[in-house]
């Protein structure tokens, strides 16, 4: 078992996630280790009842006598006999308005751990397992904050869980870590933040109010990629070239034109349109606005969000640059990084907008 304990840093960081003027009456963690969590949420609500959980004795040793006010047992909290028999958990299902995390990443072997959500069972890696394994005990107005390896919104061991989840949770990255972020081990970790959809709310509707997220919906979004190579492009254009957009004419939010031109016919598009790169380092300023209904022709490592007008346009644009820790994370690959068409709808939805691809232009 991994024992890599949060700062009071990036502690206080995945604190202030939740909203300024949210009312906490428990807060809990399951694998506490140093209790760097739970004090900075003690801080922020210091009438809180404080629940503290460690499979580790020497680390639950240390919290009871430095939080004596705090109720803190040893439990092996992927175990679910060891759970049944931790007298803290008894009665607090469905009963802790906060859940913080950073649980255990990673076991020797690659096994994997058996969890459920509502009672459909999965295997997983260690995380999504403590994960799954605490969600239980939230309130359904509750909010779960937790540090996690980044591979895990990416990895295939984890996939089926994340499907299911976000059938009954809106699950948020707040922010990336850099690697330093764990003193003696390098890993690429996120905060997420984790909160059950609200009744009548659908899978990925966007959390606003409710007018915002009506308008937001309306029509269509087609998801474009473009298919011009940029090898192929010769220095002597045909006339009937139009302007080429690459990624490397996006930037500043804007789709910058008449740099180059690109063959009449192929990848074609028009605004009202959200461009963004395909492929490469992804960055918030490249999400970029193409309002006019003038044709450019986008290259292999563009994609075109095509929208129903300007307004649109500009909604789909700020939803993707307010919430860019979540779209980054969706760039994979291990040499450079790329988007796929599946995570593009994907996000669209997670968004609260219906979207459909097509996959050439």
């Amino acid at each position: 078992m991994d024992c890599y304990y949060t700062s009071p840093e990036l502690a206080q960081e995945l604190i202030w996630a939740v909203g300024k003027d949210r009312t906490v009456a428990r807060v809990a963690d399951f694998a506490a280790g140093r209790g760097e969590l739970l004090r900075a949420a003690q801080g922020r609500w210091p009438r809180a009842a404080i629940f503290a959980l460690d499979l580790d004795g020497r680390a639950v040793a240390r919290l009871r006598r430095e939080n004596p006010k705090w109720r803190v047992a040893r439990c092996d909290f992927l175990d679910p006999i060891s759970r049944e028999r931790t007298s803290i958990l008894a009665g607090l299902e469905g009963q802790v308005s906060l859940v913080v995390l950073n649980p255990p990443f990673s076991y020797r072997g690659g096994r994997r751990y058996p969890g459920s959500i509502d009672g459909t069972p999965v295997t997983c890696g260690p995380a999504m397992a403590f994960l799954l394994a605490s969600l239980p005990y939230l309130r359904r107005d509750g909010d779960l904050l937790a540090v996690l390896p980044a591979g895990l919104l990416k990895t295939e061991k984890d996939e089926e869980a994340r499907r299911l989840l976000r059938h009954r949770y809106d699950l948020e990255v707040v922010a990336t870590n850099g690697r330093s972020a764990f003193q003696g081990c390098y890993p690429g970790t996120v905060l997420v933040h984790v909160r059950p959809l609200r009744e009548g709310r659908a899978l990925g509707q966007m959390v606003g109010s409710p007018k915002t997220a009506c308008r937001w919906r309306r029509g269509h979004i087609v998801v474009r990629r473009g298919t011009v190579q940029m090898h192929s492009l010769c220095e002597d254009l045909p006339k009937k070239s139009l302007p080429l957009v690459h990624s490397t004419e996006l930037s500043d939010g804007k789709a910058n034109t008449g740099r180059r031109g690109g063959p009449d016919g192929r990848s074609v598009v028009r605004g009202p349109a959200v461009l963004l790169p395909r492929v490469g380092r992804p960055s918030k300023d490249k999400i970029s606005l193409y309002l006019s209904r003038s044709p450019v022709v986008i290259s292999d490592c563009v994609f075109a969000l095509l929208c129903e007008d300007s307004e649109h346009a500009r909604a789909v644009q700020k939803a993707f640059t307010n919430r860019w820790p979540t779209v980054e994370q969706e760039y994979g690959g291990t040499c450079a990084p790329y988007l796929t068409v599946r995570s593009l709808v994907g996000l669209c939805g997670h968004f609260g907008f219906r979207a459909k691809s097509v996959y050439r232009a």
